[in-house]
């Protein structure tokens, strides 16, 4: 074993957590020298035990994979691979020592970025070794180079005279956004700089493959926020400048190209960490930006205005996505007008995601309907998300607040493992009491989020419900009477459950829903489409490739479930995906099966008959065992009545069997009334629980619509607003208006 290689493995010896086996980076080795020799680009040879390498195995090796090698050899084929298996367990290289030393030597002069990449996995500082072999790879120290994250972590390693030849090489620019950002460089971690160098264009929304987002690198680093504070202050007084007439007046000439990449990364970062400054920052310069000083159709920026909408897009906050409201309102540019209204809707979807910001949607604002049902649409992503707040928080920026507090006053919430709900104090404010209206003291650092049925045993869920209906709650967010869903015990180990596999859906309305939904139409990997429920993904498969004017039909199958961990998708079982999740997820799979299905495919049990099975006995049939026959267009419809007759009802037809038993609970004790397991029967009629149609003694019954102001033509406690649950109710009420 070389120095290096014992070298680490006494460092392993004192740190069980990052151990060294130098059998496996010997097979590796050898590996490497046998594929120098051979051609076919394809072979690799066979598996290594031991792989993925841990951190200092793949340091030791590095100077052997950062060796040269043709393109399209197999031995960089294997490098890659290795590579892969490590990048995809979350597996980063440590330099260690010796290791460190060769692999920068290995590295060609000019090879700044990957210079830098390794340099941030050096443990501790780099030894003189390294730094000569760094100085090497910058070449001299007079030569003016670009000014990049990566060449400044270099430098920096290479001394302090190289640093600032560097900087000063760059102070130069003509630009006070460039020279603010060029200024800060030197102050962020070399992490950070490699996250930064790799990140390349900021005008985009995403980074594409990266496996972490570079804006949460830079959020993390105080002195870049403090630049972009700088930066958008700046930004904000040339706007001033601009719409008070002190400065003259260009389309689309008020800031570069580069200074737009400033500010964008400076919204980006700013918008991650929800910084303070940026709240009110971000309403003033996104609608200066986007409307000209003039009455003329342009604006000071196209390339800023964009940027700033795929900021808010990214990472929203209230006020992000208020500003882009606002400045859609005001902007007069039909080209950027139409980009930014592509940045609005995924916005709002994305600020239900960060409930930690969302309570300030109440604070201050105007108490309308659209705004209420916006904050609920938020608060109901904490179910999947695990959002809570501090109680102090909870009571400052909802309860205590005047749009916040009939929020407050109609929901249930979890807190100290207790179910509650917020009733008014006799002083002031709100105070939290239990199900028998008892107070309850909570201690001042508790937390406090939504409650969700699946919080509580089926008992108590009755119990809250039968309390809703007693009193006649009304909730913004459907909650008491949220359906639930669990999974089947024969499918929790499974990868997928088929509980909406074989309907046949009307695509038009499918991916209509789906896309309004927040579901992502997927033709790649797989055909039909993803959402994003937290950490985790749930994939629903239907036969057809989607995409946005799609028509016909296709039939549906399972739906399966992945977690994002260690940078990669993991597809789970279903007994490993979190029950608020796992109903949620079938929850909004079946709102898509409800609106789109028209029928089921066969079943099992739908298998042809023989003309034995039909009574039907055929002259010519020789064999004792009849041929199968085809099923006749009766036959087949018979099956399917019958399939139909006999499905379960679904969770949601459950639920609304469940409200009407409370809403009708009067004439049910009276006998006027029977709840069975599929109808509501009134009398010799019925209706259907899962149509809402009505039958009397066997014969389809059309009912006038009801008076406006006639018995349940509206229950005024129903804990959502769906028309067939409102059908249902008026022609109860109908049948029993003719009793």
């Amino acid at each position: 074993m070389n120095e290096g290689a014992a070298a680490s493995e006494r460092h392993a010896s004192c740190d069980d957590d990052r151990p060294f086996r130098p059998e496996v980076v010997a097979a590796v080795r050898e590996r490497l020298h046998a594929l120098e020799d051979v051609a076919d680009p394809s072979f690799s040879g066979p598996p290594i035990a031991g792989l993925p390498l841990r951190p200092l195995e793949h340091g030791e090796l590095a100077p052997d994979f950062l060796a040269s090698a043709d393109y399209y050899s197999p031995r960089l084929r294997f490098v890659r691979e290795l590579e892969k298996l490590g990048a995809d367990a979350g597996i980063d290289p440590v330099l260690v020592g010796d290791a460190a030393v060769r692999a920068f030597a290995a590295l060609p002069v000019g090879a700044v970025v990957l210079g830098a990449t390794w340099l941030s996995r050096i443990e501790g500082e780099p030894s003189d070794a390294v730094r000569e072999q760094i100085q090497r790879i910058l070449g001299r120290s007079d030569m003016v180079r670009l000014c990049t994250p990566a060449a400044v972590a270099m430098s920096r390693a290479a001394g302090p005279a190289w640093l600032q030849t560097l900087i000063e090489s760059a102070l130069h620019d003509d630009s006070p956004f460039r020279r603010a950002e060029v200024a800060v460089l030197p102050r962020l971690s070399d992490a950070a700089l490699v996250m930064f160098e790799a990140a390349g264009d900021w005008y985009s929304p995403a980074f594409g493959d990266l496996r972490v987002d570079p804006a949460i690198a830079l959020a993390g680093e105080p002195a870049y926020l403090e630049f972009a504070h700088e930066v958008f202050t700046l930004a904000d007084a040339r706007l001033e400048e601009l719409h008070s007439g002190r400065l003259p007046y260009q389309a689309d000439k008020t800031f570069t190209i580069e200074e737009g990449q400033v500010l964008a990364r400076a919204a980006r970062v700013a918008a991650k960490h929800d910084a303070p400054w940026f709240r009110a920052l971000i309403g003033r310069v996104l609608s200066r930006v986007s409307i000209a000083p003039t009455p003329a159709r342009t604006l000071p920026s196209q390339s800023v205005a964009i940027a700033l909408g795929y900021a808010i897009q990214t990472d929203p906050t209230p006020e992000g996505v208020q500003a882009l409201r606002d400045t859609l309102a005001a902007i007069r540019h039909a080209g950027v007008e139409k980009k930014l209204a592509r940045n609005l809707k995924p916005a709002e979807r994305g600020l239900a995601s960060r409930p930690e910001v969302a309570l300030r949607l109440l604070v201050d604002a105007k108490a309308d309907k659209k705004r209420q049902a916006f904050v609920a649409t938020c608060l109901e992503a904490t179910w999947v998300t695990g959002g809570d707040w501090p109680l102090a928080q909870w009571r400052t920026q909802l309860a205590e607040t005047p749009n916040g507090q009939p929020f407050a006053l109609g929901q249930l919430w979890l807190a100290a493992g207790k179910v509650l709900r917020a009733a008014p104090a006799r002083a002031a404010g709100l105070r939290l009491v239990d199900i028998d209206g008892r107070a309850v003291d909570l201690p001042p650092d508790a937390r406090i989020g939504l409650w969700h049925p699946l919080h509580s045993a089926p008992a108590e869920r009755a119990a809250w419900q039968r309390l809703v209906a007693l009193e006649g709650l009304r909730s913004p967010v459907r909650q008491a009477f949220r359906e639930v869903y669990e999974p089947d015990p024969d499918e929790l180990g499974e990868h997928e459950t088929h509980e909406f596999a074989g309907h046949q859906l009307r695509l038009v309305p499918l991916v209509g829903l789906a896309r309004r939904e927040a579901w992502a139409i997927e033709s790649v990997r797989r055909s039909g489409m993803s959402r994003r429920f937290g950490d985790i993904r749930a994939w629903f498969v239907v036969d057809a490739e989607l995409y946005p004017g799609i028509t016909g039909n296709a039939g549906s199958h399972g739906l399966s479930f992945e977690a994002w961990q260690d940078g990669r998708w993991r597809a789970l079982v279903l007994r490993e995906v979190p029950p608020v999740v796992y109903s949620e997820a079938c929850r909004a799979v079946d709102l898509l099966v409800s609106v789109s299905a028209f029928a089921l495919e066969d079943t099992p049990d739908m298998h042809p008959l023989t003309a034995g099975e039909l009574g039907v006995h055929l002259v010519s049939e020789r064999s004792a065992t009849p041929a199968p026959a085809r099923l006749s267009p009766a036959a087949q419809r018979w099956h399917r009545l019958r399939s139909l007759g006999t499905r379960p009802l679904g969770a949601m037809a459950e639920m609304r069997r469940r409200v009407l038993e409370l809403a009708l609970a009067s004439q049910i004790d009276a006998g006027r009334v029977v709840i069975e397991a599929r109808h509501v029967r009134v009398g010799d009629a019925t209706v259907h629980l899962a149509t809402g149609r009505v039958v009397e003694n066997g014969v389809a019954l059309e009912l006038p619509a009801p008076a406006p102001k006639a018995a349940l033509a509206a229950v005024p406690w129903l804990p959502y607003d769906e028309v067939l649950l409102q059908r249902i109710a008026d022609n109860v009420a109908a049948l029993l208006a003719r009793r």
